[in-house]
């Protein structure tokens, strides 16, 4: 994969994987589980500091006559939200065996095969897969999961792996896709702070190329951008390289920390599966030994809360000194961040806290939630 640049954080993707890891069958686990969870997708909208009573000069308007503050005072002194932003957060669980095709591609660095070389029965582009990515002949699809990794005819339509989605290179199911994008993210004070120097409208604090190209989103905030960036030997550090900000969540545990100003540095997650061992058991044969087996582990456990940064790539959008600013997005999955976080047959539940982005800070470097960023945006609507 091509070198990127550091994402900006956002905890809002992590949010999603509440879904992501209730991929086993329910009837095996000791704790409630759900049929299932997903898609998942949230808009965002701006972050305003909490109005504390106290502090209060006004009051809202009947039923909710409530005491208010005057102005609204954006969390973030770095970024602010654009009059032209609109802006979501998905996370679409892709278990073994699916056929959604968006869990298949494209894959990043994978190409379709055409014209001539749909017409054979050969792997014209190396990619593993014959005929992948050529268009569908008559009203059939063959089966992403059950057909389309052999060389035959399944639909006998005369064309082999017609409909056929583009290989997913290093894409192993089950696995969690995170997308998102945002557009309009401008600086909120032009000074000599990191990302906003002088005369700069478009936020982008880490000016390296990242995973992703400007324009492949259309810069419209509501597709994510490309190319999809895919679990390989080097994801792990591919995928946030170049990268601006950071997405993720939090999961509040009093009324108190709930939008607050500041440095974030709580809990994205909260996971409750099968994948635990006990610490207590001296036999190497139990299966629930430490350390956990991802094969043999079934004892049902609660998991610390925890994070689960998703790093975001901030793209400037034409003039970097005009209106519209940064289009902000990501197009991953959660093994290409964390290999191995997405295993099947654990009955994982995880539950999401409030989905955030939050900016690189003064110093104009993402810090995956902690050091000087602050929340810009969060999950949430507008009501015009």
């Amino acid at each position: 994969m091509k070198k990127m640049k550091r994402l900006i954080g956002v905890p809002l993707v992590l949010g999603s994987l509440v879904a992501l890891f209730a991929m086993a069958d329910a009837a095996m686990a000791t704790h409630t589980t759900p049929v299932g969870a997903t898609p998942f997708r949230v808009p965002l909208v701006p972050s305003f500091a909490p109005c504390e009573t106290g502090a209060s000069d006004s009051f809202h308007g009947p039923p909710l006559n409530f005491p208010s503050c005057n102005p609204p005072v954006l969390t973030s002194g770095q970024v602010k939200i654009g009059t032209n932003a609109v802006g979501f957060a998905r996370i679409v669980v892709c278990p073994v065996g699916t056929t959604l095709a968006f869990c298949y591609g494209p894959a990043g660095g994978a190409t379709a095969e055409s014209g001539g070389q749909c017409s054979n029965a050969t792997d014209d582009d190396g990619d593993g897969r014959v005929n992948d990515g050529c268009p569908t002949v008559g009203a059939a699809v063959e089966n992403p999961v059950t057909q389309c990794a052999n060389a035959t005819d399944d639909d006998a339509d005369g064309t082999v792996n017609d409909g056929c989605p583009i290989a997913p290179l290093g894409t192993p199911f089950p696995d969690v896709r995170l997308t998102g994008s945002g557009r309009d993210i401008q600086c909120n004070v032009v000074s000599a702070l990191a990302g906003c120097p002088s005369g700069t409208v478009d936020y982008n604090p880490n000016g390296t190329a990242g995973p992703y190209t400007p324009g492949s989103d259309g810069g419209n905030g509501t597709n994510a951008p490309q190319p999809y960036c895919n679990p390989d030997g080097t994801s792990q550090t591919d995928c946030i390289a170049g990268t601006d900000v950071t997405a993720t969540a939090e999961l509040a545990t009093s009324a108190a920390t709930i939008g607050g100003t500041g440095n974030f540095a709580g809990h994205a997650i909260r996971v409750s599966d099968h994948y635990n061992c006990d610490p207590t058991i001296v036999n190497p044969s139990d299966p629930n030994f430490c350390p956990a087996d991802d094969v043999t582990s079934t004892r049902p456990a609660t998991m610390t809360d925890l994070q689960f940064p998703v790093a975001v790539d901030c793209l400037p959008q034409g003039s970097t000194t005009a209106a519209p600013g940064s289009t902000c997005g990501v197009n991953t999955t959660a093994n290409a961040l964390v290999p191995g976080a997405v295993i099947p047959n654990k009955s994982a539940v995880v539950e999401i806290g409030e989905v955030i982005l939050k900016d690189a800070g003064p110093n104009g470097v993402a810090e995956n939630g902690g050091g000087d960023d602050d929340v810009f945006a969060v999950q949430g609507i507008f009501l015009p």
